[in-house]
């Protein structure tokens, strides 16, 4: 007698609808601080406020980069600018300064052989509350009829210099936020630098190489959408 095999169906697997991820997301618009006219600085995604999770509160120390030249009224495209979400105001994430930076093919091409590189690092306290670190670079010149192929400084000039150079930082950057940001985004402070170094020794490619923010004030309250303790976000679509 021949025996029966049993044949086994396949279980029948349920295909998943396909979900958009986008629709649990939300754009907020990235404004840049009040120094500018054009405060538009492009658009940041996040996901949506539910239950327990707000998203302003996730955005909040968020930051973001933007270059000299795509910036409202500027055409130098050398430095980099960094800011930092500090809260929402409806669609709008507003932000303050957080770091600025030469790019890297500048800083590259500042070093020359034969010469001496000189380089400064200083803490400079603004009118507003910002606590700053700076840093500076510059390098020396050949005098003006010299036959010789290096221009090294001594150490002693190298020192006098540098107290020079301590100086104009805490002149230059003496005044509030927005004054200092007007500042890194000129040649002033390098020009300064490079006019008085020149009477200690010749000096050249004097540039605010970085500033960081170390001590911010804090913000005051009210100004930003904060969540509600005890209460769970609705999620509006």
């Amino acid at each position: 007698m021949a025996s029966k095999t049993k044949t086994t169906k396949g279980k029948k697997i349920k295909s998943k609808k396909p979900q958009d991820i986008m629709t649990k997301k939300e754009f907020y618009n990235l404004t840049l601080p009040s120094l500018f006219n054009n405060k538009s600085a492009g658009t940041t995604i996040i996901d949506k406020s539910q239950g327990n999770y707000f998203a302003p509160d996730a955005l909040r120390g968020r930051t973001f980069e933007v270059n000299q030249a795509d910036l409202p009224d500027n055409t130098n495209s050398t430095r980099k600018f960094k800011f930092v979400i500090d809260g929402t105001k409806g669609k709008d994430a507003i932000s303050s300064f957080h770091s600025m930076e030469l790019i890297s093919d500048k800083v590259k091409s500042i070093p020359k052989k034969w010469h001496t590189l000189i380089e400064t690092c200083s803490k400079v306290e603004t009118q507003d509350g910002y606590t700053l670190r700076i840093f500076t670079i510059c390098n020396t010149k050949r005098k003006a009829k010299s036959v010789s192929k290096n221009c090294y400084a001594k150490l002693s000039q190298v020192k006098s210099i540098r107290k020079v150079i301590f100086k104009i930082v805490s002149e230059e950057f003496a005044g509030d936020i927005n004054e200092a940001m007007k500042k890194m985004m000129t040649e002033v402070a390098g020009g300064r630098m490079e006019q008085e170094g020149a009477k200690i020794y010749p000096l050249q490619n004097c540039y605010i190489k970085k500033v960081k923010v170390l001590k911010r004030p804090r913000i005051e309250e009210g100004i930003f959408d904060v969540k509600v303790k005890g209460k769970k976000v609705e999620v509006i679509e």
